[in-house]
């Protein structure tokens, strides 16, 4: 009896190593980037909508290479999302005062998913948001997804403002026949 506790022992911590490094193998970041354009003349403080062009995922040939499915997908969450001035040199983003970033994908409705309030005017030109942590499996297992883009500025944009989205997903799914 003796015996067979001490394998026990010996195995129990050996099983557990196995089961979390077959998990990093279908545990993976899923990168986008796409861009969005302020107009020239947006009055300030008016709520302004924009809308990427569409996202391709890509995400059958990510999943192919871990040896997994769309099916499979047990997660996937937002793990990063941020801003970058694609425009002249000098424009920070003391422009706005708000910024709420949704995504959306075919029959599926538009979920916030990063924002950021209160920007003040020492700003650069990166913005970091804060993410809201939901659910988006649903959304990455679409082939196609949009980011719309909800700002209140706090100034009167003088010249077209290009922004580059930054979007970085974390995915969990399970391997084939496991």
């Amino acid at each position: 009896m003796k015996k067979w506790m001490m394998y026990a022992a010996f195995a129990l911590p050996v099983l557990m190593v196995s089961c979390k490094a077959l998990d990093k193998l279908t545990q993976f970041d899923l990168d986008y980037s796409t861009s969005y354009t302020y107009e020239a003349n947006t009055p300030p403080n008016t709520p302004d909508s924009v809308a990427t062009p569409d996202i391709t995922t890509n995400i059958d040939r990510e999943l192919e290479i871990k040896e997994s499915k769309k099916e499979l997908i047990e997660s996937a969450k937002l793990k990063e999302m941020k801003l970058q001035l694609n425009s002249d040199a000098g424009t920070r983003f003391t422009f706005l005062k708000s910024v709420d970033l949704y995504v959306s994908a075919p029959g599926r409705e538009k979920v916030l998913v990063a924002y950021k309030h209160g920007i003040t005017d020492d700003i650069g030109t990166e913005l970091v948001l804060d993410l809201t942590n939901v659910e988006l499996r649903d959304y990455v297992k679409n082939d196609v997804i949009t980011l719309h883009a909800t700002s209140v500025t706090d100034q009167l944009i003088r010249r077209n403002i290009t922004v580059d989205v930054k979007v970085k997903f974390f995915v969990d799914a399970k391997i084939l026949g496991i």
